[in-house]
């Protein structure tokens, strides 16, 4: 498991002189582990490398922070373009929802020869990958679903 200092220790001194230190950890999941599985997005007006009605988005840990990442479209149910982008790191960050809480957001950079795109799940809805390309404008993006 990865383990992030979320802040630094604090030491707190009382009125008497007495010291003591507490260390503000938290224990975040492994990231590649996390978001690992299948998801599925119907086409809509977001730009997308390959063209096709369904997409199928197919999430492997390859090592803690690293995900080898298969895009497949169909149309008419048959299997159409696909894109395969190997060890793509995947980028964790914690998000503060309240005084007691936060979420953790997760984000991967998509790379190869044919397209670059960025897949984010962030904390406003559970499962759920958004997909833009670089350059995309406007704030459609293709939604992937877990399944």
């Amino acid at each position: 498991m990865a383990t992030s200092k979320l802040l630094t220790s604090l030491c707190l001194a009382s009125a008497v002189g007495i010291t003591s230190c507490v260390s503000n950890r938290i224990v975040l999941p492994e990231p590649a582990q996390t978001i690992s599985g299948t998801y599925e997005a119907q086409a809509n007006n977001a730009v997308v490398p390959i063209q096709g009605e369904t997409f199928r988005l197919t999430i492997e840990r390859v090592a803690t922070d690293r995900v080898d990442v298969a895009l497949v479209a169909t149309v008419n149910g048959q299997l159409g373009d696909s894109l395969v982008y190997k060890s793509a790191q995947v980028g964790q960050q914690v998000i503060r929802t309240d005084l007691q809480g936060g979420c953790v957001s997760y984000s991967i950079k998509l790379i190869s020869t044919r397209a670059v795109g960025l897949l984010t799940m962030t904390c406003e809805e559970i499962n759920v990958f958004q997909y833009k390309m670089d350059g995309q404008q406007g704030t459609e993006s293709l939604k992937f679903r877990k399944l």
